[in-house]
């Protein structure tokens, strides 16, 4: 047996075996669904704007916009995390392919505002850049 059929195998044996478990159908945060990478890529578009973009307002202070950004991703987590929780909303935690278009589409969304976030940020951050005397 080569070695990489034994991680195949382990791999199958979550996918298929342990798919039913408690730790994964009962877990009280956030599944790590499509609706998950769509909400990290948010926190990660939050940092462009926040963060990379206000270095580049002042191109020296890191300490605030790095804070500002801690608070507000924490923020955001919370409300990502919490969102399944409330009446009518459970679908965002679905699991597998169960409701697998609201899943891609909320990806997709994530997708379309970490790209034009950013792609906004960017344009700011080189507008203020270019008014900075250094």
């Amino acid at each position: 047996m080569a070695k990489n059929d034994v991680v195949k195998g382990k791999y199958q044996f979550v996918m298929t075996v342990l798919k039913d478990s408690s730790i994964y159908r009962q877990n009280a945060l956030m599944n790590a669904n499509l609706f998950y990478l769509g909400a990290a890529l948010f926190v990660f578009g939050l940092f462009n704007v926040i963060f990379v973009g206000d270095f580049f307002r002042t191109a020296h202070k890191l300490g605030k916009p790095f804070v500002i950004y801690i608070i507000a991703a924490f923020l955001m987590i919370g409300v990502f995390e919490a969102l399944h929780h409330f009446p009518g909303l459970a679908a965002v935690n679905a699991f597998g392919f169960d409701h697998i278009i609201l899943q891609i589409s909320l990806l997709l969304g994530g997708v379309l505002f970490y790209a034009g976030i950013t792609y906004l940020s960017y344009q700011k951050a080189c507008a203020d850049f270019e008014k900075i005397d250094l």
